[in-house]
């Protein structure tokens, strides 16, 4: 495999690069050929030019693109050249898929990618790169990582000329797409592929909830109140031309499966809503959040480390303008040398907005650098030295007051997040088993009625000891306490991580599954169900559980469904106990 990246500036035009391109070996014997071009401007004609003349000197070449990032902030400096990089495989093949969001909606998009890549062999990775402006992508990305999470996911939105103006174009050989997701699958079965992340920004202060919000990222509400409230009550920041540049700093943070995900506005309404590159889901806890320079840069040069141990043939990565704005221009072009250090010909651009899900979590983001490396076998040679630890201050230099500070709220912060946690534990758990406690329940049952309206796509499950009454009177509470706690933890290796385990009261217990059909879960109650009944519990030995389960409807309400679930386990007690019934 090999990569060829070139800007083209006043020195190179694409006539030239194409005709070079095509005389190398690499090009010539390629298994598969992908040209990827990040355009600076949204004009329409030299793209169309562009497409053109690689279309014409450069056979059997699939072309994507996409527009990047211009001005952001007062100082940041934004590339101004087109940049073309072209991925030689020697026996990997590439799929690309574009949708036209005019004629179906990105869900619709996402779950036709879905099904097509079944028909994908060896597929290992794949690129995303949807426009932004009035397209929100994140349905397609959950449609895709929901079936197929094991798969790296990674891109951009297309980027604008400013953060107020312009137009974000996607791009094929064919066509250009001003509301549409391009997508280009990476297939092969030597082929090897290792995604990162970093972010380095992290929470501080206390959560807050978005409580309203439209899927185009204009966020209207926090906690109730006009969402720039927010940023004028703890950072008293002016609504002017120098806003972007005040916020930038702070984005806000939320989790998405392991990962920290950030979200930075990009500007303000009249009505006091914010205007996001990426949007929320109305309920979202947020955070405030601050990165301190040094640790940014620290992670960078790790991630570019391990990228390098790798020993990438090719590289692509997309980092976010808003780093360039907090960083600055040397500390940002530092950013994109470590990379370079680990792999010479790799390219990279500015999106509106990352996207890296892999199955740790993720997803669409804000202020992060997401990369992906690839190469066809084993590596070969030895991988570069190590980048050295960065050092922003020499010795006998004073701390810059910002990094002090910085290096006060991580203290700070910390030691405030270990009390928070402490408390939450208290407030949320049950003190016995450590599983949630009944208000913490109810709170998770409202919350999940109120955002799901799908059917089989949220499963109640209820169970309790059969004659547990006679394991007190017989060996007596101590030892009843001591089969709650293993019962507890028995049924939670039986679970995935993200269903919710509950103490109801008493021996009744409540679980909330997720994304599973009601024949899913029913096999998943009945794992549950033997698994208790062939464990030997301390000193009474076997017991067994009666389980009822059901499923959310289409008008129900958390009362609703909690009735009917107890139905059901009352079903099961009366149908013998030691089984499941279904509601």
């Amino acid at each position: 495999m090999k990569q060829l990246t070139y800007v083209l500036n006043d020195s190179l035009t694409t006539e030239q690069m194409d005709r070079m391109v095509a005389e190398d070996p690499a090009f010539v014997h390629a298994s598969a050929r992908l040209l990827i071009v990040f355009e600076p401007h949204s004009d329409f004609q030299t793209m169309r030019e562009r497409i053109r003349v690689g279309s014409e000197l450069l056979p059997n070449t699939t072309i994507v693109g996409m527009t990047i990032m211009g001005s952001v902030g007062a100082n940041a400096k934004m590339p101004k050249h087109a940049v073309c990089t072209f991925l030689l495989f020697e026996e990997s093949q590439v799929h690309m898929d574009v949708y036209d969001c005019n004629h179906m909606t990105p869900r619709e998009a996402g779950r036709h990618l879905a099904h097509k890549l079944d028909s994908y062999e060896h597929k290992r990775a794949i690129l995303c790169m949807p426009t932004q402006v009035g397209l929100n992508p994140a349905p397609f990305v959950n449609e895709v990582t929901r079936a197929h999470g094991e798969l790296p996911l990674f891109g951009a939105q297309a980027g604008i000329n400013t953060l107020t103006n312009g137009r974000s174009v996607v791009f094929t050989g064919d066509e250009l797409y001003e509301r549409g997701i391009l997508t280009v699958t990476f297939c092969g079965e030597n082929l090897q592929v290792k995604p990162t992340y970093n972010l380095g920004w992290r929470a501080i202060g206390n959560d807050h909830v978005i409580t309203s919000c439209t899927n185009s990222g204009r966020v209207g509400t926090i906690d109730d109140k006009p969402a720039v409230s927010l940023y004028q009550r703890y950072l008293k920041i002016s609504l002017d031309d120098n806003f972007f540049d005040n916020v930038s700093p702070f984005p806000l943070v939320l989790r998405s499966g392991k990962e920290l995900v950030a979200r930075v506005p990009t500007g303000f309404y009249e009505d006091g809503s914010l205007q996001f590159p990426v949007a929320f889901e109305r309920g979202s806890h947020v955070f405030f959040s601050y990165a301190h320079p040094t640790v940014l840069l620290r992670e960078t040069s790790i991630s570019a480390n391990e990228m390098a141990m790798f020993m990438p043939q090719a590289l692509v990565m997309f980092a976010c303008s808003n780093r360039r704005v907090f960083l600055g221009n040397d500390r940002a072009d530092y950013e994109v040398a470590c990379y370079v250090h680990a792999c010479e010909s790799m390219a990279w651009a500015y999106g509106n907005g990352e996207i890296m899900h892999t199955a740790e979590g993720g997803g669409l983001l804000n202020s992060t650098i997401v990369a992906l490396g690839m190469r066809e076998g084993e590596p070969t040679g030895t991988p570069p030295k190590s980048l050295p630890d960065p050092v922003l201050v020499t010795g006998g230099r004073p701390i810059p007051l910002s990094e002090r500070l910085a290096t006060f709220l991580d203290a700070t912060t910390a030691e405030a997040n270990a009390t928070i946690g402490e408390l939450e534990v208290l407030a949320k758990r049950d003190p016995l088993t450590g599983a949630f406690n009944r208000r913490r329940m109810d709170e998770i049952l409202h919350y999940e009625m109120s955002k799901r309206r799908r059917s089989n796509d949220l499963v109640l499950l209820m169970y309790d000891i059969d004659w547990f009454k006679n394991v007190n009177d017989t060996y007596g509470h101590d030892t009843g306490d001591v089969v709650l706690m293993d019962l507890t933890r028995c049924v939670q290796s039986c679970i995935r991580e993200g269903d919710t385990l509950g103490r109801w009261g008493g021996e009744e217990f409540l679980c909330l599954l997720t994304e599973l059909t009601m024949e899913q879960a029913y096999a998943a109650a009945e794992r549950i169900r033997k698994r208790v009944e062939q464990t030997n519990f301390l000193r009474v030995g076997h017991i067994t559980i009666s389980i009822g389960l059901t499923d959310a409807r289409e008008n129900d309400t958390a009362e609703t469904f909690f009735q009917r679930v107890d139905q059901a386990l009352y079903d099961a007690k009366h149908a013998g106990r030691n089984c499941t019934c279904v509601r």
